[in-house]
């Protein structure tokens, strides 16, 4: 639907020749965490906005871009419609970056954070269509490699980084807010098997990731997700959790860890694209076609 919505768009404005590029570059923000719009699956809902590439550009919608969004819930969520003031927490020492008194627009398929959405879209523009130099999107999965057996097991998922380096943030909320998941002890009933949270560091220079899979307890590796979100509630489904606000903490911006650096965007670079693969036989990844990350 997008790649045809895209499509339309460009034939419309370029009709009469000398006025728009019939490739008119598009920017395409996913939608935020904490969405009323596709739920209960809204991994799928983002997957289907890359055309089910998991990136762009990709072959069915060249000079596009994607200013992710899952790591951009509001911040102040319990303070529902009103501005944020000093019973809401975080407003008084908030990032000068964005702006914590504007009001919420819920439910949050608009973000109350502009300026970090408007500096991603930002961003791809002026490489796609400006000739700046750095990243368009964040690492994207290109392969995986899982070994080993019981305790030995060993999972390394590789990345394709374009134009900046890769790096993982800090993450001080441990494995339930990594951003990671693996799957285990499924069967051929739907809806089986648990999703695991898993914490990841870094290797390989700034291609490569480590997944510690220790919490599995020997138990074999069926699949794999990032930022992804799943069904049921939290924390073996619903929404991508990098961090859960509560009545006496605000979830900052960009807490989720997998980035590529760039000075181009507040908080320093381009977050993930989201993931979810199949762990194969031979112990590689396969994502959903016609996404590749068997590399």
């Amino acid at each position: 639907m997008m790649p045809r919505l895209v499509d339309l768009w460009r034939r419309e404005w370029s009709a009469t020749p000398g006025t728009t590029d019939p490739l008119f570059p598009f920017g395409i923000v996913t939608l935020s965490t904490s969405d009323s719009e596709g739920a209960g699956d809204i991994g799928s809902f983002r997957f289907a906005q890359t055309a089910s590439y998991g990136v762009l550009p990709n072959p069915l919608m060249p000079r596009t871009w994607t200013a992710q969004a899952y790591d951009l819930a509001d911040p102040w969520i319990f303070c529902e419609d009103s501005p944020p003031t000093k019973t809401c927490p975080g407003c008084d020492t908030a990032d000068p970056r964005y702006n914590c008194s504007a009001p919420s627009e819920g439910p949050e398929i608009h973000p109350r954070l502009k300026v970090p959405v408007g500096a991603r879209l930002a961003a791809g523009a002026l490489v796609t269509k400006y000739g700046f130099s750095g990243p368009v999107t964040g690492p994207t999965i290109k392969g995986c490699t899982y070994s080993g057996a019981g305790p030995a097991a060993s999972l390394v998922v590789n990345f394709t980084v374009a134009g900046g380096a890769m790096f993982l943030k800090p993450n001080g909320g441990g494995a339930a807010f990594s951003g990671f998941s693996a799957l285990v002890g499924a069967t051929a009933e739907p809806q089986t098997g648990q999703w695991v949270a898993l914490n990841i560091s870094q290797v390989g220079g700034d291609s490569a990731v480590s997944v510690d899979l220790s919490p599995l307890k020997s138990q074999p590796l069926q699949a794999i997700k990032y930022a992804w979100g799943g069904t049921g509630d939290w924390p073996n489904g619903g929404d991508v959790q990098c961090c859960v606000p509560t009545a006496a903490k605000e979830c900052l911006p960009a807490e989720c860890p997998i980035f590529v650096a760039t000075s181009l965007v507040p908080y320093g670079g381009l977050p993930a694209n989201p993931f979810m693969a199949q762990i194969t036989a031979e112990g590689k990844c396969e994502c959903p076609a016609p996404q590749m990350c068997d590399a």
